[in-house]
């Protein structure tokens, strides 16, 4: 898509955003379901001095790549310097964007045990309600300027099952009413919580029901990066995804990998590079009510009535990529509870993302919408 029409969208997008700006706070989502203390590393390449400002990252993954091949047979020094500590995981920062453009969230997942972790405070602040499930995991989060590395400590990931939500929310019936009244209900991060499928299927068999009179919402999905889980669980996701979307329509959000692996277990039919096909035939393949594919240039996506794409502000140098996906996300599912057209939801999304990897910080309604006004053009 031409540049040109990606503004028009974006523009149509910042009107629809200050037509909403009330209607975002009748908004409810309810987010989780991981949780990690994220440290964000830069990789020293050359070192002039001491402390923080006394060296030159290294830019690009293939840099160290490729320092690490060198080093095969022999041994390596590789020095990292943590620039900040933050909350992360999927859920936590898709929560957090969500409060910081308005929404009425309620957190629940690994954020704490007994309580919100002290990492998670001004998150805990933000929302609406909490539910600490059990404690974070841990990510060594490598920043690089074509992208990053997360090593993941996924211990406490490992506890987290339908059991231990309705244990941590005290009772059936209180897990049921953080979901009740919902305008979007997303369980991120599958891929690192082995009993998500598990959690999926009672979710729609022992929640749904129980919401179903009062709940008008979009069950919204990111699988984060399932390459290193087996085809056999991953057919079972959809499985559980199909399910669910009998109940309430449900939206799928892939990267470019993401979608080629599902198009091939789902039998669908290859169509090129253009994100917008590639969503269209993935989200008929799939039989899911929306599903959305995103690069770091921009966006696709396809309803049963429509499909639309958008060119995003990518930025060559990003003050902070770790999390950027998870405030697309926040976006895009922010567009579809408004009731946005799907090209304005995918522009909602963007400039979420966009913005937030230039400052390091979640936008406001206001911020978004002035971003999206007048949409930087791809460095």
């Amino acid at each position: 898509m031409h540049q040109d029409s990606s503004r028009q969208i974006a523009a149509r997008a910042a009107e629809a955003l200050r037509t909403h700006s009330e209607d975002v706070r009748d908004v409810v989502a309810t987010i989780g379901l991981d949780g990690f203390v994220d440290h964000i590393i830069r990789v020293v390449d050359k070192r002039s001095g001491p402390g923080s400002d006394g060296f030159e990252p290294m830019r690009s993954m293939r840099a160290m790549a490729e320092q690490i091949q060198n080093a095969a047979g022999r041994s390596a020094n590789i020095e990292l310097v943590v620039e900040r500590s933050k909350f992360g995981g999927n859920g936590p920062i898709m929560a957090d964007a969500l409060a910081a453009l308005g929404a009425r969230v309620r957190c629940i997942g690994a954020i704490g045990k007994g309580g919100p972790h002290p990492i998670f405070a001004e998150l805990a602040g933000a929302c609406e309600r909490v539910c600490a499930a059990g404690p974070p995991g841990e990510t060594e989060a490598l920043e690089f300027d074509d992208g990053k590395i997360m090593l993941g400590k996924i211990e406490a990931m490992d506890q987290m099952d339908f059991d231990q939500l309705v244990n941590s929310a005290g009772g059936i019936e209180e897990l049921a009413a953080l979901f009740s009244g919902a305008s979007i209900i997303s369980m991120n991060n599958w891929t690192m919580i082995q009993a998500m499928n598990d959690i999926w299927e009672r979710f729609s068999k022992e929640i749904a029901p129980r919401i179903a009179a009062a709940s008008d919402a979009t069950f919204f999905i990111d699988l984060a990066d399932p390459a290193k889980r087996s085809d056999e669980d991953l057919s079972c996701a959809i499985e559980r995804l199909r399910s669910i979307n009998e109940q309430m329509p449900v939206a799928l959000g892939v990267n470019r990998s993401e979608a080629e692996r599902l198009s091939r277990l789902s039998g669908a039919r290859a169509v090129g590079d253009a994100l917008e096909q590639i969503a269209v035939v993935l989200r008929a393949a799939l039989e899911l009510s929306t599903v959305v594919v995103h690069d770091r240039r921009g966006a696709g996506g396809a309803t049963a009535d429509a499909g639309a794409s958008i060119t995003g502000p990518f930025v060559e140098e990003p003050r902070i990529s770790t999390g950027a996906g998870d405030h697309f996300n926040a976006g895009v599912s922010l567009g579809l509870a408004l009731g946005l057209p799907l090209d304005q939801a995918l522009a909602t999304g963007v400039g979420v993302g966009g913005l937030y990897v230039r400052t390091g910080e979640s936008p406001t309604l206001d911020e978004l919408a002035g971003f999206l006004a007048a949409l930087p053009a791809p460095e």
